[in-house]
């Protein structure tokens, strides 16, 4: 799973209540008991590759690497409403299917800058097109 900080990322980790890895600095690590804080994006990376953790939280800086691509079946991106769609374009070749979880009317993307239109809407905004819930034809709501 993604989002846009370690602190979210942490959150849904402690919640979920499994054994997972969280790819993470020590002092971002959410203190959950079964969730084991690695430093390195290669250890993230050999946990799923060798079965030893089938969950794994990391910021699309861990999601993007060219090592990922194919990581993982499905990757969850929580807060996609504030998750920017160049982020979800980047993380989307690790994993077969995206969730993307989140409000994109509660909080905007918070990191925006010049960019083409239509780049600057988080990932959720995208796929909405305008609409107030996801159209069938776009996925679930």
């Amino acid at each position: 799973m993604t989002a846009q900080s370690h602190a979210v990322i942490g959150n849904l980790l402690r919640e979920v209540d499994r054994p997972a890895v969280h790819k993470c600095k020590p002092d971002q690590h959410s203190g959950a008991p079964l969730v084991a804080q690695v430093g390195e994006n290669s250890a993230a990376r050999d946990a799923l590759a060798d079965g030893s953790a089938t969950l794994v939280g990391g910021t699309a800086w861990l999601w993007a690497r060219e090592d990922m691509e194919g990581s993982v079946d499905v990757l969850v991106i929580d807060e996609a409403g504030q998750f920017s769609l160049a982020n979800a374009v980047a993380v989307a070749r690790c994993a077969r299917g995206l969730v993307l979880l989140g409000d994109p009317q509660q909080l905007t993307q918070p990191t925006q800058a010049q960019h083409p239109d239509g780049a600057d809407l988080s990932a959720l905004e995208h796929l909405l097109d305008g609409a107030p819930t996801i159209p069938p034809d776009r996925g679930v709501f």
